[in-house]
């Protein structure tokens, strides 16, 4: 897979999807999400705020973006999902492993009896969100708790995939995984170089609620090929408040690039070589004629677009990104981070009438 790859230029409702066999192993955070929204405004220390609905449903960074691959693959025999993480054994997990099943992703779910299952309150507004977090299991999710991605890059079946893309996600809400993690990718990928198998990972670490913004990330983001950060983590990781110098610091970090989503102002891409070269980075457009209703995911969805786009179906690093824009639009359409996510036709259907609008005439940053 390349970053470098040429543009397609005919219809995506054309684009060769998944012509090796492809698996996609996500790794990090799953959490019971209660959904709050919308509300006007946070409620002050002893009052109350009405809200229009108040819901449960899976999520964590790392689910959402697990289940918006698995619903892009479905009807591909040629492409295939899976979910690591760590979850308690309670009526939580159950939820979340009913999700990942209806969703065309393997359960690969350990369980911890001695803590429950991680639980985020999320707190919807009219133009943006808010978050309430016990991690729960997935604090202790660990190394250890990841035997399970293997058995996807040496199946019992003895034919290993063509592709193999690793997406890790949820970073500061897996304290345990942290210290050990750029050392599990760097020995992942040194067994794999003697191997046919085509490896990539991608990277997004969700916000640091310590607003300390290390943890040893960018160790981390040297083992990584893609890094799929928001402004705010981009900024926080960076030290640049500027989103053009935070592109191109954190591009000379990773193997081949980043994209930077900034919700409605679109995306910032830069390519490790572009950066390298001095090169400015580039801004994608969002997808037009979308009312938001719930921005809840929205950043999951782009990671989802993306990685299916560029590592499953080997398109370009600006396919990857209108994939993006467009799942992440389409989140928007519903309330909670995966309650309506789209099918391939229906990506492809609106990517072949946003693509041009997204990528636009005028790119640069």
């Amino acid at each position: 897979l390349s970053l470098d790859s040429p543009s397609q230029l005919l219809p995506l409702l054309n684009m060769k999807r998944a012509a090796a066999r492809t698996h996609v192993a996500v790794i990090g955070d799953a959490f019971m999400d209660v959904v709050c929204g919308p509300i006007e405004r946070l409620p002050r220390w002893g009052g109350d705020v009405e809200a229009g609905n108040i819901s449960q449903m899976a999520g964590g960074s790392a689910l959402n973006v697990a289940v918006g691959i698995g619903s892009l693959m479905r009807g591909n025999a040629d492409a295939s999902c899976s979910f690591h993480g760590l979850v308690g054994e309670d009526d939580f997990a159950a939820v979340l492993k009913r999700k990942l099943d209806a969703s065309n992703v393997a359960d690969c779910l350990a369980v911890d009896a001695t803590v429950g299952t991680g639980c985020c309150v999320v707190l919807t507004g009219k133009d943006d969100r808010g978050f309430v977090t016990n991690v729960g299991a997935t604090g202790k999710l660990a190394v250890e708790h990841l035997q399970s991605v293997k058995d996807y890059v040496t199946p019992k079946d003895g034919t290993p995939p063509s592709r193999f893309h690793l997406h890790v996600s949820g970073f500061y809400s897996c304290p345990a995984l942290r210290p050990n993690l750029a050392q599990y990718l760097r020995r992942l990928r040194e067994e794999l170089s003697s191997t046919q198998v085509d490896l990539s990972i991608s990277f997004d670490t969700n916000c640091d609620a310590t607003d300390v913004w290390d943890g040893g990330v960018k160790e981390v983001m040297k083992e990584v090929d893609v890094f799929l950060p928001n402004e705010v983590e981009a900024r926080g990781i960076s030290k640049e408040e500027d989103l053009e110098a935070a592109a191109n610091v954190l591009a000379k970090l990773v193997r081949k690039g980043i994209v930077i989503t900034c919700g409605g102002d679109g995306a910032i891409l830069q390519q490790r070589e572009a950066a390298d070269a001095g090169k400015p980075p580039r801004r994608t457009k969002i997808a037009p004629n979308i009312s938001p209703i719930d921005f809840t995911g929205a950043g999951d969805a782009f990671d989802s677009g993306f990685i299916y786009r560029w590592a499953v179906c080997g398109g370009s690093f600006e396919d990857g990104a209108v994939s993006g824009s467009c799942c992440g639009a389409l989140c928007t359409q519903s309330v909670g981070a995966n309650s309506d996510l789209p099918s391939s036709k229906t990506l492809d259907e609106l990517e072949s009438k946003a693509r041009d609008i997204i990528l636009g005439s005028d790119c640069a940053a």
